[in-house]
């Protein structure tokens, strides 16, 4: 995976996170995730995206 790829990956997936956490994402598993997100940092949400995107 090229590390542009695994960057544009992380970056979307800390603005999807935090969107959750905030109620701007709605609909399907936005329930479950706002659930989930709403004790996580900015710091542990960007750590959790540079995971994923890395693993």
């Amino acid at each position: 995976m090229s590390r542009s790829f695994r960057a544009s990956g992380a970056d979307y997936l800390e603005a999807a996170l935090k969107a959750y956490r905030e109620g701007r994402r709605t609909g399907g598993p936005a329930d479950v995730m706002r659930f989930y997100t709403k004790e996580l940092s900015d710091e542990d949400i960007k750590e959790i995206s540079e995971w994923f995107a890395q693993n």
